[in-house]
C-alpha cells in the first residue's frame, strides 16, 4: 500500500478530495498494485488527508513506513495477493 500512495502523490501535484483522487486512481491502483477494493479506496483517503491537513511543498510528500487500516471484518492475510 505504501508503493500505491508514493505513485498517487508523484502524480498529483494539487490540492485534491477523496473523491476527485478515487474517480481518477481506483481502477488504475487495483490493477497495477492489485489492491483489493478497500485498500484502494483507503489509498486515496489517506492521499486526500494529506493533501487537506499540509499546504504546498516544493516535492511530493513521500510515505516511508507501512501503514495498516483495520477494517471491520475483513482478514489482512485472506485479501492481499500472492507473494506479499
Amino acid at each position: 500500500m505504501k508503493d500505491a500512495i508514493n505513485f498517487v502523490f508523484a502524480f498529483e501535484n494539487k490540492k485534491k478530495d477523496f473523491r476527485t483522487l478515487h474517480r481518477a486512481y481506483y481502477r488504475i491502483l487495483r490493477e497495477r498494485f492489485s489492491l483489493p477494493s478497500q485498500y484502494a479506496v483507503n489509498v486515496s483517503r489517506k492521499v486526500g488527508v494529506v493533501f487537506a491537513s499540509k499546504g504546498k511543498w516544493e516535492k511530493p510528500p513521500k510515505r516511508k513506513s507501512l501503514s495498516v487500516d483495520l477494517t471491520f471484518n475483513i482478514n489482512l492475510a485472506r485479501s492481499l495477493p500472492n507473494g506479499w
